[in-house]
């Protein structure tokens, strides 16, 4: 929990939490080695991020882009992020805000990235929102999938069933 402040001079009280992440979930569509692999992330804050803010998606080491910029889809897609993200190595993928969201809203979106072609034991992303001067408006936070286990992401080379279990998802990739 946050910081509780009092703030005005007429006895008027006002209580200000620091911004954090609610959910930072995200998930694979692909185990297979070399293959394309379709992310998809679920964000909450308790905050607005703001137009013009970016969200920063780290620790994919492991992936590749298919191009320095990437796609966006989803329904957060073209509304709230700019329907382009850019990549940057190793594997870090950043999403600009496009129009202001609202406190609460469940932000989602999926990008695609190539798996590494040898087995991976996969990595543990970290999530963060920078404002427009790089100042970090939400801090950064271990992304987990939705039942909030590390999502094993880029897991590659497994059987399909058993990646799915090891990121605890119902659905097997």
């Amino acid at each position: 929990d946050g910081p509780i402040s009092v703030v005005g001079g007429g006895g008027v009280l006002s209580a200000s939490e620091a911004a954090r992440w609610e959910r930072a979930w995200i998930e694979q569509d692909s185990c297979a080695k070399g293959g394309i692999n379709q992310l998809t992330v679920v964000l909450q804050t308790n905050a607005p991020l703001f137009a013009g803010s970016t969200v920063v998606i780290s620790g994919l080491d492991t992936a590749t882009a298919l191009d320095s910029t990437v796609a966006i889809t989803g329904l957060s897609a073209g509304s709230v992020f700019n329907p382009v993200g850019l990549w940057s190595d190793p594997g870090s993928f950043t999403a600009i805000v496009a129009s202001t969201s609202d406190p609460g809203q469940f932000l989602v979106f999926s990008f695609q990235v190539r798996n590494p072609s040898q087995d991976s034991t996969g990595v543990t992303p970290t999530v963060r929102a920078l404002g427009s001067s790089s100042t970090i408006v939400v801090p950064q936070r271990t992304m987990t999938s939705p039942n909030n286990i590390p999502p094993w992401v880029l897991v590659v080379g497994l059987d399909p069933v058993i990646a799915g279990i090891m990121a605890g998802s119902s659905q097997v990739y």
